[in-house]
């Protein structure tokens, strides 16, 4: 069972997952779902409290099959692809010359699809698009190290979202106009 992807693509996934893995357990790990007929990744990492899923294209498959790689890529400068080498005891990512291992984790992976499934299954509400770094750096401004929750506060589909600190505090975000997609 191997793939191989754009050295490009996998780091921003990886990067990007890394922070969805949960660093309590020993599987601290990202879920690999090579899809053959679709010629795609789709990546999954959970921390039991937030999960976040990624697809993007490859290069080359032999065959579909399940990885589970640790969130963790080598720095190469100047690579252009990655391999992902997986059997029953594990999988292997290798970018040049460095060769990353991860053991079969032990249990179940959460079944997200399911989850997924049960939270999608009723209409949403409202859609809201946002610029995402806007609302990142919105939100990287209200680290305070307590962990004291915050409000979204949504008025309308053109109004700004309030984010409510504990206080008089919050921050203001503007959404943006999206054509509805048909």
């Amino acid at each position: 069972m191997r793939a191989i992807i754009d050295y490009k693509e996998i780091k921003k996934i990886i990067n990007s997952l890394k922070k969805f893995v949960s660093y309590r357990t020993a599987n601290r790990m990202i879920r690999m779902e090579f899809d053959k007929e679709g010629q795609t990744v789709k990546a999954i990492a959970t921390d039991g409290y937030k999960l976040q899923v990624k697809v993007a294209p490859l290069i080359a498959i032999d065959e579909s099959f399940i990885a589970y790689i640790r969130p963790e890529i080598p720095n190469v400068k100047g690579a252009s692809m990655a391999e992902i080498v997986a059997d029953n005891k594990g999988a292997s990512l290798t970018v040049d010359y460095i060769t990353l291992y991860s053991n079969a984790p032990n249990g179940e992976f959460l079944n997200y699809q399911e989850a997924y499934n049960s939270i999608v299954k009723n209409s949403p509400v409202a859609t809201i698009a946002f610029d995402p770094d806007l609302l990142a750096d919105a939100l990287k401004t209200l680290k305070n190290g307590k962990k004291a929750p915050i409000t979204l506060e949504i008025r309308g589909k053109l109004e700004p979202m309030i984010i409510r600190e504990k206080g008089e505090a919050y921050t203001l975000v503007l959404p943006m106009r999206v054509r509805e997609q048909t």
